[in-house]
């Protein structure tokens, strides 16, 4: 923020948009961070200094300087000149100030060397008491050498002089940590007085850990990312949700908040994160064996983000402010349409709660398993062949995801590809087809065809037979076993809204129907439920459905009609029903669809009239929906 304000020539010392009601500005709360002893920042005033920290606070203390200065801004240094080169005469006072070396000469030889390396190979034989540089370098590096030695020393004291029975398994290893990270600094350090701050700061550390310990349980859940914006109020379709770190316990301080325990499980797993550090996670990137994508705020949809939750609950404050209690679940997840997805949601008018609830807490249906894990137990769903053909390749490796991968796709003699979906749309009749990026979540099915029908009761001489070819060659409709159709067999309820399910393409559903006569996990579960959520359908009660009660022909109308809305096609089409001597007989709530349905040659009648009552048969179903394909949906697109 302060880097921003100077670049736009704002005091972040005096802004009155950025100072506080007690006076408070934005630099002075930026430095309170501020380590005084060592002079680095603090990402949590009561922390530690830590090297991210200081280097942010680095350039924004850059970016303040230069503003101060009416320098140009931290994104445009051309302001900057390159100093002067010392001449031979200032590099020969430069070595003679270093005068008796002692731990603080240190930043005089550093000048005098440095002077001196930038001189040409002429002006450097000039010098002539480059012999006393060589000098003081080396008794430099020898007091350096005894400095280093005796911090070593001192800092393994005070570790050793460390009861650690009395701190937790976390606190002990951040002790341990502490201690050998400031050993290879201190090695690596290049003066005595980096070694004094480091000694200093490490000893402070180590003061500065806590004896107690709380134990907290961490999942990180994803998801797929979307092929479109998911929108619950319109549609079923919903991202699958996949775990990315499972269940997995850590100690941390007693004092801890969920930013530190999400930075820690993070940083365990290998991922990545964008805003933690603002309170704020806007994306986070996917594990590598699961595409590496960027998931972030709005990836999957308007109402699409990160949230996470505290046993069971989503806490109103931002990571770094709640802090965790001894036996804390914390679940990091994303979610896909948090109107419908989070239950304890707490809306406004702009960002309204909605539904009834049948999608309520969506990511814990992930499973909780690794990554790989989940990989190998769906990287045979990438790739389905039908029957009476072959792809090449046959399988999916885990080495091809991620990959550019063709497939082609081979008949058996006799037949020829009858369609390809990729994600569950059509890409054609092709022989072929290229990945170009491979993932767990690409779905690809071929079919193949010989063009005739397996029917014993569907003949060339049928009326019909064109019909069910083309509705049994679309995969909308099947037999009613495998060598019959049953064309004049009732139309039922649970098989019509199978057909448009198929003709949507088989959305993925989440929840159940709500019916209590639709039988879980039969045929025509996903299909109601996908139905009933858009308003397709309706119960024939306040909870059934009636899936084997029979369709009649106004119901069938006033169904397609709401399919016809749902997909947004016209359904301005109207012809008067007057033409059918039994019109006075249609339902009032069938007399709209059906005057639509007249008008797009959709139904035609029989002797002069509809039936509306009557039901509708497998094979007038059949030539209907031909009809709807090939004069509504088609012509809409």
């Amino acid at each position: 923020m302060i880097v921003a304000l100077s670049a736009l020539g704002r005091d972040a010392a005096t802004d009155p948009d950025f100072v506080t009601a007690n006076g408070v500005s934005l630099l002075s709360n930026f430095l309170s961070y501020a380590d005084s002893r060592t002079d680095g920042f603090r990402h949590k005033k009561t922390g530690t200094v830590n090297q991210m920290a200081s280097e942010q606070a680095a350039y924004a203390l850059v970016a303040y300087d230069r503003f101060k200065k009416a320098q140009n801004s931290l994104y445009d240094m051309t302001d900057v000149v390159e100093p002067t080169p010392a001449t031979v005469q200032e590099v020969i006072d430069k070595i003679n100030a270093i005068g008796t070396v002692t731990e603080r000469s240190y930043s005089a030889i550093s000048e005098a060397r440095s002077a001196y390396d930038a001189l040409s190979a002429e002006d450097k034989a000039k010098v002539t008491n480059y012999d006393v540089l060589v000098a003081a370098e080396t008794r430099y590096e020898e007091l350096l050498k005894a400095k280093k030695e005796q911090a070593l020393a001192k800092l393994a004291k005070a570790y050793a002089d460390i009861d650690k029975n009395k701190y937790s398994e976390a606190a002990q290893k951040k002790l341990l940590s502490i201690f050998q990270n400031a050993q290879l600094d201190i090695t690596a350090a290049k003066s005595c007085e980096q070694v004094e701050l480091l000694l200093e700061k490490a000893l402070q550390d180590l003061k500065d850990v806590k004896e107690g310990s709380i134990r907290v349980t961490f999942r990180l859940i994803g998801a797929a990312e979307a092929t479109q914006d998911v929108n619950l109020t319109d549609s079923t379709y919903l991202p699958e949700y996949v775990t990315w770190i499972p269940t997995t316990r850590y100690t941390l301080d007693e004092d801890a908040t969920v930013y530190d325990l999400f930075t820690e499980a993070l940083n365990e797993a290998g991922l990545y994160s964008v805003g933690a550090e603002n309170n704020y996670v806007r994306t986070i990137y996917a594990p590598t064996i699961l595409g590496g994508y960027a998931l972030s705020e709005f990836t999957n949809g308007k109402r699409s983000g990160w949230m996470y939750t505290v046993n069971g609950l989503h806490p109103d404050v931002g990571l770094k402010d709640k802090t965790l209690q001894d036996g804390d679940i914390v679940v990091w997840h994303y979610v896909n349409d948090y109107s419908y997805e989070v239950a304890d949601w707490k809306g406004d008018a702009s960002h309204p709660s909605l539904g009834s609830g049948a999608y309520y807490y969506a990511w814990l249906r992930a499973q909780d398993i690794t990554p790989e894990e989940y990989v190998r137990l769906h990287i045979g769903e990438i790739l389905t062949v039908g029957r009476h053909g072959s792809a090449n390749p046959s399988s999916v490796k885990v080495s091809d995801l991620g990959k550019s991968i063709t497939f082609t796709f081979k008949p058996d003699a006799g037949y020829r590809v009858k369609d390809v979906k990729v994600d569950g749309k059509s890409v054609g009749a092709v022989t072929s087809y290229t990945a170009k990026k491979l993932t767990i979540f690409t779905r690809i099915v071929v079919e193949f065809t010989d063009d005739t029908l397996p029917f014993e009761d569907v003949t060339t001489n049928d009326w019909f037979y064109d019909d069910v070819a083309f509705v049994y060659g679309e995969g909308l409709f099947a037999g009613t076993s495998s060598t019959a159709f049953s064309p004049n067999a009732s139309m039922t309820r649970a098989m019509l809204v199978t057909v448009l399910y198929r003709l949507e393409g088989k959305p993925t559903v989440r929840g159940r129907s709500g019916f209590s006569d639709v039988v879980v996990n039969s045929y025509y579960e996903d299909a109601v439920t996908w139905a009933a959520d858009n308003g397709i359908v309706n119960g024939t009660g306040t909870t059934t459905f009636s899936p084997d009660t029979n369709v009649t022909r106004e119901q069938l109308a006033a169904i397609l009609y709401r399919y016809a809305q749902y997909k947004k096609y016209s359904t301005k089409a109207s012809a008067s029903l007057n033409g059918f001597s039994d019109a006075q007989s249609v339902s009032s709530y069938a007399k709209t669809p059906l005057e639509w349905a007249v008008a797009e040659k959709l139904v035609n009648g029989a002797n002069g009239k509809l039936m509306p009552k009557g039901d509708a048969s497998r094979a007038q179903v059949a030539a209907i929906f031909h009809r709807f394909v090939e004069n509504v949906a088609k012509t809409a697109k």
